[in-house]
C-alpha cells in the first residue's frame, strides 16, 4: 500500500527590492548662464516675422603665466615655482653641497665600539638581575 506523502509547505523566496530611480541633476551654472543667454525676449507684432537671438560672449583666454629660467640649471618654470617648489630640488645646488661636504668622515675604531656594546650589555643585565632579586624579596616577605 501508497502511504499518502505530507505535503510540505510552500515557502517563497523573498523578492529583491527594486533599486530606486536616479534622480535628475539640476543643470549646472554653467548651462543656466548659457540657456538665460540664448533665450531673448521678443514682442510679437504682425508686420515683423525675424527672431533676435543673442550670442553670449566669449570668455577671455586662460592667462599664460611667464616662464623664467632657474640662474643655476637653466630649467624654465614659472615664478612661482622657482620662488617656492624649485629651490631644494634643484639639481646643482645639490651636486654642490654634496661637494662641499668632506669625502671621509671621522672613523670610529671598531674596537671603542665593541667595549661600549660590551658595557652596555653588561649594565642590562645587571639592571635586570637586580630587578628580579628584588621581586623575589618582595614575594617572599609577603608569603610570611
Amino acid at each position: 500500500m501508497a502511504e499518502p506523502s505530507v505535503a510540505e509547505p510552500m515557502v517563497e523566496e523573498p523578492k529583491a527590492k527594486p533599486k530606486r530611480a536616479p534622480r535628475a541633476k539640476a543643470p549646472s551654472r554653467k548651462k543656466v548662464k548659457e540657456l538665460e543667454a540664448e533665450v531673448v525676449a521678443v514682442e510679437p507684432s504682425l508686420d515683423e516675422t525675424s527672431v533676435v537671438v543673442a550670442v553670449p560672449e566669449e570668455k577671455p583666454s586662460a592667462v599664460v603665466k611667464e616662464k623664467v629660467a632657474c640662474p643655476d640649471c637653466g630649467k624654465e618654470m614659472s615664478a612661482k615655482t622657482l620662488k617656492y617648489s624649485h629651490a631644494p630640488n634643484c639639481v646643482s645646488k645639490k651636486q654642490k653641497a654634496d661637494a662641499e661636504q668632506p669625502a671621509a668622515a671621522p672613523t670610529v675604531s671598531e674596537e671603542l665600539l665593541e667595549d661600549l656594546v660590551q658595557k652596555r650589555l653588561t649594565n642590562v643585565r645587571h639592571e635586570r638581575l637586580a630587578r628580579k632579586e628584588a621581586m623575589m624579596q618582595k614575594l617572599i616577605s609577603g608569603a610570611f
